[in-house]
């Protein structure tokens, strides 16, 4: 292993303390707890309640949403241009790729369930019968494509 000099160490001392502030100084220490969070119906889709904790789809960087969906909600074929971990809170969810809402071809994922969707897999998602409460991660600025542009809830729920 190299050995680094009194210099080195001072210098990768100093950088290390600089990135930390950096980040402090860039980010601040808040926790959110469950009655902070602000849930709001999307006219796009009925029924659906979703609360931002960080972030947000349509912002460039990082995000964390959470979204409560009612019984046997279902998403079409649809496909995200970031990679999405989907964390399954409450209830239950149903997932399957490919490019016709099948669901005999989804995976049941109870609470506690995660999956990392890659970006620009095309997949379907449906609540399970008692609904379901998920967080989506991912990274902005994000957009969503349905296969099917019928299947799409912004141009659906008009």
């Amino acid at each position: 292993m190299p050995r680094v000099g009194v210099c080195g160490r001072v210098g990768l001392i100093a950088t290390v303390l600089a990135l930390l502030a950096s980040g402090a100084a860039a980010q601040e220490w808040k926790p959110l707890l469950p009655e902070d969070l602000r849930w709001i119906e999307l006219p796009s889709y009925p029924g659906v309640r979703f609360a931002v904790l960080a972030g947000g789809p349509a912002e460039p960087g990082p995000f964390t949403v959470r979204a409560k969906f009612p019984p046997n909600y279902r998403l079409g074929p649809h496909t995200h241009t970031d990679d999405r971990g989907l964390t399954i809170l409450e209830g239950s969810w149903m997932q399957g790729i490919g490019d016709r809402l099948d669901p005999a071809n989804a995976v049941p994922m109870p609470a506690g369930s995660f999956v990392l969707i890659p970006a620009n897999q095309v997949h379907f998602d449906i609540s399970g019968p008692e609904g379901a409460t998920v967080q989506v991660t991912g990274m902005g600025k994000s957009l969503t494509r349905y296969l099917d542009p019928a299947d799409d809830p912004k141009t659906r729920y008009k």
